[in-house]
């Protein structure tokens, strides 16, 4: 070994001042990233805190970062001054290499013998009521590790003096005295002193101190660098080796009850940051409104659109809006620029009365859900002759011809190449592809499942069928089936089956494919476009019947109450109210213009109203009488909400 000379003291890489800024780095680091600056188990756990559940189950890492993690400024502090204080006379003593080999295995021999305490000895009077205290942080069994190599240096150089290179720098006594008092003594009147870890430390520092840090007889050569590198190595592995194998049944058990723990304070610690998050931009958002208007103004244009008004499409141009009226059988055109009607085109008369209906719906019959061209030629109108869909020439004003389908069509969609329809059936239960090219005629009947018709099912429900944002996947709510139907639109066959909730009412895609509505009696979830799967859930407290709309990109939905003569918008994110709208009657259905900023109401009496959403009427009153919104502790069983 090479003796420990001043050339070597001269060479020294100054380890403790970087492991002292390490130390600091990583506590401001951890310390500046928690709400109020308040550092929990929890905490320390996910920075890498030893923790005998863990560490001993699989986690033998947490050896080494517990080592560079404390649990106040004041715990930071001590240790850093006894750092201070001892580390760089060690360092400059026996140099860099031996140092860094002493300071590691110490930090892990500590945290072994810390480990193998508290997880052996307290887990027979381990209760699960929350994360047991002992969590052990800190750099101090690695400092008792730097005295007790100090004190195996002094011990070596005492006991053979004569004949021996003298350390080029004493050690003083009191250094290492300081270093052990402050740790042990403190133990014994401070709560929370991990003194496993001490008397592991000064332990394991001693050990490697005798056999790496002896000083030399003169002109004698010993174990040299690769020698303590060899050392420090294969301590490391035995020491982590040790950790691995440590575990049994009781702290297997131990971890998985942590584990859960864990998981719940994270998922609880998420909801507050979100709630806190929400707050703050419900609070941005209330502050940066516009001024609330009067009624009168907040209504809009209100355009007459004719009797039982059931559906409306905006054009691709986004000039005109297409409404259907069932009682009346017609197709109205508006233009939405000047806000004004353009023509309306009447369906012929049906060859038989209503039978003692109230009106074409009970019927099964009268001008329903339509799909209107790209080029705006054509439209396309369910039911306006029963059982069938006709296309009109818009430029005319007329019925050109049309293509027998199902029992009491009501919903249309085109394919995004516009080659086919899609014409949901209500009685029969089905879905009619149509190929444009062949017209008229239907190409293929998709069954929902169930019996062949559904005539014994919610006769006015909504139908809700809509198309992947490439076209590849046709879906569609088979009420029979209780369950979301998807077909593949190339070969026209089931692929998926999704079940819904029994209250589900309804689905709204966003334009862009970003995701999809669903929407039920008890929440309002926004669902992975794809998968089907709830990303975002909503509890709804609002007890009525409603339907939705919501923005191209997701980030609004609009809400109409089918008991109530207004329309409310909400921010999806916050669930803060964005405004509010009256319309003459109950609405019947609310859709978004593609610039978000208008819009367009249909409701029961037969207008329909164009609406500018920055003028709102006051809704703050509605917002505490009449939350549509489930409040946060009701949402969640009484204990957080997204």
């Amino acid at each position: 070994m090479e003796s420990i000379s001043q050339e070597q003291s001269t060479r020294s890489l100054h380890l403790s001042i970087l492991l002292i800024v390490a130390n600091v780095a990583i506590f401001v680091l951890m310390w500046w990233g928690m709400p109020g600056h308040e550092l929990t188990n929890e905490t320390l756990i996910a920075w890498g805190a030893n923790f005998a559940p863990l560490t001993l189950t699989g986690e033998p890492w947490r050896l080494l970062t517990s080592a560079f993690l404390h649990g106040g400024w004041t715990h930071l502090l001590m240790n850093m001054y006894m750092l201070a204080v001892l580390g760089p006379i060690l360092e400059r003593t026996i140099g860099a290499l031996r140092f860094a080999v002493v300071y590691l295995l110490s930090a892990l021999g500590a945290s072994l013998l810390s480990a193998v305490w508290f997880g052996y000895h307290e887990v027979s009077s381990f209760v699960s009521v929350g994360i047991h205290p002992v969590v052990s942080v800190g750099a101090s069994g690695a400092l008792m590790g730097l005295a007790g190599a100090a004190a195996a240096v002094c011990l070596r150089y005492a006991m053979s003096r004569r004949g021996w290179d003298e350390p080029p720098v004493p050690i003083r006594s009191n250094a290492i005295v300081q270093v052990i008092a402050i740790n042990l003594v403190s133990g014994f009147f401070i709560s929370g002193i991990d003194q496993a870890a001490h008397v592991g430390g000064v332990l394991v520092g001693f050990i490697v101190g005798m056999a790496v840090c002896r000083p030399q007889r003169k002109g004698a050569r010993g174990l040299g660098q690769a020698g303590v590198v060899a050392l420090g190595i294969a301590g490391t592995i035995a020491i982590v080796a040790a950790a691995r194998h440590g575990s049994n049944a009781e702290l297997d058990q131990w971890k998985a009850e942590i584990d859960n723990q864990l998981a719940q304070s994270r998922l609880k610690a998420e909801r507050e940051q979100q709630a806190q998050a929400i707050a703050e931009q419900v609070k941005f958002d209330a502050e940066h409104r516009p001024p609330f208007v009067s009624t009168d103004v907040a209504k809009g244009t209100v355009l007459p659109v004719g009797k039982s008004p059931y559906a409306m499409a905006l054009g691709p141009g986004g000039k005109r809006l297409y409404v259907t009226a069932m009682d009346d059988n017609t197709l109205t055109v508006v233009d939405v620029e000047k806000r004004a009607l353009v023509r309306t085109i009447h369906g012929e008369p049906f060859a038989t009365g209503l039978g003692g209906c109230p009106g074409n719906m009970c019927r099964g019959r009268g001008a329903a859900g339509l799909a209107i061209s790209p080029d705006e030629g054509y439209a396309y109108v369910a039911s306006m002759r029963e059982d069938s869909v006709v296309r009109i020439d818009l430029a005319r004003g007329t019925i050109v011809d049309s293509v027998k389908v199902g029992r009491f069509p009501r919903t249309v969609i085109a394919s995004p190449a516009h080659d086919k329809l899609y014409v949901f059936n209500g009685v029969g239960d089905s879905i009619s592809v149509v190929g444009l090219s062949q017209w008229p005629k239907s190409v293929k009947t998709l069954s929902l499942g169930g019996s062949a018709q559904a005539d014994g099912m919610p006769f006015g429900r909504t139908l809700s069928m809509w198309l992947s944002s490439d076209g590849n996947t046709l879906y569609a709510h088979a009420i029979q089936k209780n369950a979301i139907v998807a077909f593949d639109t190339a070969t026209d066959a089931v692929v998926h089956t999704y079940p819904v909730d029994s209250g589900f009412l309804g689905a709204v895609p966003a334009a862009s494919g970003a995701g999809v509505w669903f929407y039920s009696q008890s929440s309002l979830d926004w669902m992975d476009p794809a998968k089907l799967t709830a990303s975002r859930n909503n509890a709804v407290c609002h007890g009525g019947m409603y339907d939705v709309d919501t923005s191209d990109d997701g980030k609004y939905f609009a809400v109409l109450d089918y008991d109530r003569p207004l329309v409310r918008v909400f921010k999806a994110a916050t669930h803060g109210t964005m405004g509010e709208y009256p319309v003459p009657s109950a609405p019947e259905q609310v859709i978004f213009a593609p610039d978000q900023r208008t819009l367009y109401a249909l409701a029961q009496e037969g207008t329909v109203s164009i609406v500018d959403r920055k003028n709102s009427a006051d809704y703050t009153r509605d917002e505490t009488e009449n939350p549509f919104f489930c409040p946060p502790s009701q949402a969640s069983g009484g204990d957080d909400n997204e």
